[in-house]
């Protein structure tokens, strides 16, 4: 193997899978229903019948390694047995199979496309001819191609010709279909019915061919030249086709049915058309324009009667006799009625399956439905009733997000949606085995008071309010006003006077206590002895806590923490130090478990510390951004955590990582007590008093899981989380539904705020109520990111508290061009209050330009671009609560474009960001210059040098940076990128992201770690990826101090349909320990990106950097080649040992687990 650095790698893990189904087969014994979907096969027990309730149940499930795209069934006329024509998508190609009843393979071939794959799949891709068991196939745009099967024995492709050309034309195909008929000079005849479409505009045409010999391929044009066919449809829904034997073919849209005949021209030169004729389409009564015909029509048949049947995707059924059809085509009139009867299936089924994507026939009598949100739905067409088979949702992948970025724990929030206005949040996380179970034992009364410290006691609660008072339950014990810290198992109260911190001794055979005094005094109380702590002077702003417990070794260690001070004490030994990492100490545990023996730190910003009795540190974990608290499980390695938001289980090990996962508690915690082995009592926010039992959670293992959050109302289409806040997320919420009285769509927006933790919508902002005609063209966080910009500029004068409020802020942009006024606001500040999800607007702003896309920048910089880009910068007067956006930079030239993405590049010298520099700006390389990249869909990429400029100000007494203006100037800066060329390799980018991730590693790494990254979206589901390896950190300010091992790009190809693509952020610390479970993995994979696809799926893709676990893996895909890998990619590097790893084929969730 050649140097590590330079073998580009990705590995690709699956966060969710697909619910498309593709085909659905009936076994002839009636036992079986193969449910085809894109991925695989799924086998379910169920004999096909009406009678009965009972779902069908999976009995197996078989994966193949590419998308399947179509597959039909024929029987073996040797065995009588049926075999499956299957075809799989690969990157440049169509894999064709023959596989046994069984599924497995059997034969295969690959079917190289001539003008390429077309950028979607046709429903109609395969023809079946059941006469001659010949299948017909369309997989690209210009071509109809036969299968040739050798069928002497068993079912195989002919080895010789394997695919003949039976069509071929420079416009697109969309629909085709085949019929016999009878002919005077060749007999019995098949002639082909192909819908073709010109590339450049909407008009459809139709061409008919003849097939003169079947055993030589001979085909010839019927009916002359190719015909215009007018059907009134739009270019959404293309013509569907059924043919009538010796009769001729139906071209069927929703509004309008065409007829063209084919008979013998008599002279010798076969089949000639007959006139055009025309009906009523089956909905032309419906002005939907979202309306379409699903297939071609449906045939069944009976003893009475031969009946068509078509669908459409809003549920409505037309059927017509084809019998007194054929009677009314015989009649030389022009016109004719086809006689559609419209039961509407809504009446007698579910609303839901209104939203239809599919109709698959099963028997004469049975359809079976795939719906957008009741999964598969049984249809029966003579009592026309329903009732559901497999309940399942099919949803897009819109967008995602990371909560908790630099947090030990974090999650992957997926978002998405479908046309029937329903959308989904997925949360993944890592989490123990087991169940939480949360029981409602009463609500506390305390008459609107604020419950500040609380004891549980037997059973009643002490807790005391704002106003020191202390009260059992909800009667008033002391008024006095003298603040209580601790209420004993006795009810002995233990007032303040002089002490600043009491508490139990932990693993003490009785009760005994320990506490500080004001003066610098601990005492404990088993054996009346004290000692000073040196020097000691109370802090008044301070929160002073204290923790005791007996060893293993019998002796008490003490330790009395606050600030980032901390006291030892063991024996007669005290010990003074101060606590690594922590500024604000605001609890702290001396901990005696089964095996880990120390203390635990935790702070106000949400960190998490341990450190061994002798004083070393342990582990260091940040996990939220609030004041922790934490409470012992005794006699284990547990101990829980918990803040406003949430609360973690921690198992401890002294010389390894930590367990550690969130508990699926659906209450923010305001005080947590242990109460038995593993119950503890907690009251909430509400004053609501729970019982929570983690029996099952504490004797599992950690496992990846994956919770759904439905919105039955609205698509999902944007979700964005925060650093403040763990439990709340929020969504973009988009749904549209036509109207029948003003005969047009209507689009209605929100925004939806999320508790993922509880799974629930808490609070909604309706824009299209309170902004009437506009529409959501962008949204964006706020984050407050300090800077230093031009050498000389950054925010310094922005607080803690300030940066707390501003980090709750998000904004988007309006679009109005479907409003009369085009001059109102269109730029909308809102905040989130991390307490209880409630969204509030607070300002509002108006660009006077139309704005597609935002991004919050360094120093409360915003960036707005759409007809113009320009600069703005926010900010938040505390004494006069009160938001103000302040234009920075004056509005750049007009675009002409659709921004889509803002991203910052690395700082470049000035003398090479200017579009024609001189000699003397290329001598001078002093000075360095922001870069704004900006990514247009129409123009691609653009870039722009961020100089500003910015006074000393003295503000309360303190001289701060006061930004006075961002000059933005366009720069030709793409040699920076080192990824042009790879953007060149691109037809169309749809979507892209650059990210610089300089500053984002371990400065005592040993392994690899990223410096920058790139993904795009190109036509045909190409992703061009690149990354940068570096072995020590550099800065983002000066790129020389990193030293580049490694730089790879690839142009990735997927089997499905690429919509989007989401960034990872890298945790900002990678100093922070992780979960134990994902330890050996958690620096030797980098996350780059979230691809996001039309069918449902969503990936990770990943890089392994490390050279150990690259062997492994390499190993293990060696192992799989006898599955055909879903994933390709055209390495840049000349690498035989370049690889690309699908983790669901590896089975491993190694990559995935890092993240987490």
């Amino acid at each position: 193997m050649g140097q590590f650095q330079d073998i580009p790698n990705f590995v690709v893990s699956e966060l969710r899978s697909s619910s498309e189904i593709v085909n659905l087969f009936l076994t002839d014994d009636r036992q079986t229903l193969n449910v085809l979907r894109c991925y695989g096969v799924e086998q379910y027990s169920w004999d096909g019948s009406w009678d009965g309730d009972a779902s069908p149940k999976l009995t197996g499930r078989f994966r193949f390694g590419n998308k399947i795209v179509a597959a039909r069934a024929m029987r073996n006329r040797i065995s009588g047995k049926f075999h499956y024509l299957v075809l799989l998508e690969e990157a440049d190609a169509i894999i064709v199979q023959i596989r046994n009843d069984l599924f497995e393979l059997e034969d295969e071939v690959e079917f190289k496309s001539k003008f390429g794959k077309p950028d979607r799949v046709l429903s109609e891709i395969i023809c079946y001819d059941e006469r001659f068991n010949r299948h017909f196939m369309c997989v690209e745009d210009g071509r109809v191609v036969k299968i040739n099967l050798d069928t002497t024995t068993t079912i195989r492709f002919n080895p010789k010709a394997p695919f003949s050309v039976v069509f071929e034309t420079c416009h697109e195909i969309v629909n085709f279909e085949v019929c016999w008929h009878m002919d005077n000079s060749l007999g019995e005849c098949m002639s082909m019915a192909i819908i073709t479409r010109h590339r450049t505009n909407t008009h459809y045409r139709i061409n008919f061919i003849q097939e003169l010999n079947p055993a030589t391929d001979k085909w010839r044009v019927a009916g002359g030249e190719e015909m215009h066919l007018d059907l009134g449809q739009g270019s959404w829904d293309s013509p569907k086709i059924l043919g009538l034997s010796s009769c001729g073919y139906l071209f069927i849209s929703p509004v309008k049915v065409g007829f063209l005949g084919l008979e013998d021209a008599g002279d010798g030169f076969g089949l000639k058309v007959t006139k055009w004729r025309e009906s009523s389409g089956p909905c032309i009564f419906e002005q939907n324009p979202n309306l379409q015909i699903l297939g071609n029509p449906i045939v069944t048949k009976s003893q009475e009667e031969t009946l068509m049947h078509i669908f459409t995707n809003y549920g409505h059924i037309f059927s017509s006799s084809l019998g007194n059809l054929i009677l009314k085509l015989n009649d030389d009139s022009r016109s004719f009625d086809v006689g559609f009867v419209s039961p509407n299936v809504n009446k007698f089924g579910p609303k839901a399956i209104q939203f239809v994507d599919y109709a698959f026939p099963l028997q004469n009598n049975l359809v079976i439905l795939t719906t957008l949100t009741s999964g598969m739905v049984l249809l029966n067409l003579d009592s026309k009733l329903t009732r559901t088979l497999l309940p399942f949702e099919k949803f897009s992948i819109f967008d995602s997000t990371t909560v908790g970025v630099d947090s030990a724990s974090r999650k992957l929030v997926l978002c998405g949606g479908s046309h029937a206005n329903r959308g989904f949040l997925e949360v993944t996380q890592l989490e123990f085995r087991g169940k939480v179970h949360v029981k409602r034992i009463r609500r506390l009364e305390t008459g609107g008071a604020r419950i500040c410290h609380a004891w549980f006691r037997d059973n009643s609660i002490f807790w005391t309010d704002d106003n020191a008072h202390l009260f059992k339950d909800e009667m008033l014990v002391d008024a006095a006003g003298r603040e209580t810290i601790f209420v004993t198992a006795g009810r002995t109260i233990i007032h303040t006077d002089e002490k600043i911190a009491y508490a139990q001794i932990h693993a003490f055979h009785g009760e005994s206590f320990v506490y500080a005094t004001d003066k610098g005094q601990i005492c404990w109380t088993d054996d009346l002895k004290s000692l000073w702590v040196p020097g000691f002077k109370k802090n008044e702003e301070a929160i002073y806590t204290i923790s005791a417990s007996i060893l293993k070794s019998n002796s008490i260690l003490t330790v009395l923490a606050w600030r980032s001070h901390c006291v030892w004490v063991t024996g007669s030994k005290l010990t003074m130090s101060k606590v690594n990492k922590i500024e604000e100490i605001a609890d702290c545990l001396v901990k005696r478990g089964a095996s880990f023996e120390g203390v635990v730190f935790t702070g106000k910003a949400g960190e998490f510390l341990t450190y061994s009795t002798e004083g070393t540190m342990l582990h260091f974990l940040n996990l939220c951004n609030h004041p922790l608290r934490v409470v012992d499980i005794p006699g284990s390695d547990f101990v829980i955590t918990y803040c406003k938001e949430v609360a973690f289980l921690l198992k401890l090990v002294s010389n390894t990582g930590v367990g550690l996962a969130e508990l699926s508690i659906p209450f923010a915690v305001r005080h947590l007590c242990h109460r038995g082995v593993t119950t503890f009592h907690a009251i909430s926010f509400d004053n609501d008093v729970f019982e929570i039992d983690l029996r099952e959670l504490l004797l599992d293992d950690m496992r990846i899981t994956s919770k759904k959050i439905v919105c039955r109302t609205h698509s999902l289409t944007d979700v964005i989380s925060f650093e403040s806040s763990r439990r709340y997320i929020l969504a973009l919420a988009l749904a549209s539904n036509f109207d029948n009285k003003t005969n047009r769509t209507i689009t209605n927006t929100q925004i939806h705020c999320y508790d993922i933790i509880k799974g629930e919508l808490v609070s909604s902002c309706d824009i299209s109520k309170d902004f009437p005609q506009a529409l959501v063209s962008s949204i964006t966080k706020v984050p407050v990111q300090k800077m230093l910009l031009s050498a000389q500029y950054i925010d310094n004068e922005t607080s803690y508290a300030k940066q707390l409020i501003l980090g709750r802020c998000f904004l988007l942009s309006l679009n109005y061009e479907l409003a009369d006024d085009e001059r109102l606001d269109n730029l909308l500040l809102f905040t989130l209050d991390d307490l209880n999800g409630e969204i509030e607007l607070q300002l509002t702003f108006n660009t006077q330009f139309s704005v597609t896309c935002l991004s919050g920048y360094y120093n409360r910089i915003i960036f707005a671009s759409g007809e113009r880009l320009q600069a703005f910068q926010l900010d938040y007067s505390v004494k006069e609560n009160e938001f103000r956006l302040l234009p920075v930079s004056n509005a750049m030239m007009p675009f002409h474009g659709f921004p889509k993405r803002h991203f910052a590049i690395p700082c470049l010298h000035k003398a090479f960001t200017a579009l024609k520099p001189s000699k003397k700006q290329k001598t001078e390389a002093s000075s360095l210059t922001q870069v704004l990249g900006v990514f247009d869909v129409s123009k691609g990429l653009q870039f722009y040098s961020v100089d500003v400029s910015s006074v000393i100000q003295k503000k309360t007494e303190l001289m701060t940076s006061v930004l006075q203006s961002v000059s933005l100037s366009p720069v030709k800066a793409s040699f920076q990128l080192d990824y042009s060329a790879l953007v060149r390799d691109l037809d169309f980018m749809c979507d892209m992201f650059f990210q610089d991730c300089g500053g984002h590693v371990d400065k005592n790494a040993e392994d690899l770690h990223l410096e920058s990254k790139f993904a795009a979206i190109g036509l045909r589901n190409t992703i061009a990826v690149a990354y940068k390896l570096c072995s020590h950190p550099g800065s983002s300010s000066d790129h020389t101090k990193s030293t580049v091992q490694g730089s790879s790009s690839a142009i990735m190809k997927l089997p499905y349909h690429a919509n989007g693509l989401s960034s990872v952020e890298t945790r900002s610390d990678t100093n922070t320990s992780v979960n134990e479970n994902a330890l050996p993995y958690a620096k030797s994979f980098n996350p780059l990106f979230v691809v996001h696809t039309a069918e449902g799926f969503a990936f990770l893709v990943s890089t392994i950097v490390n050279q150990q676990v690259f062997e492994e893996y390499a190993v293990a895909w060696e192992k799989t080649t006898n599955v055909k890998p879903r994933f390709t990619a055209d390495f840049e590097q000349d690498s035989e040992e370049a690889r690309i790893f699908d983790e669901k084929l590896l089975k491993r969730s190694h990559a995935l687990e890092s993240l987490l």
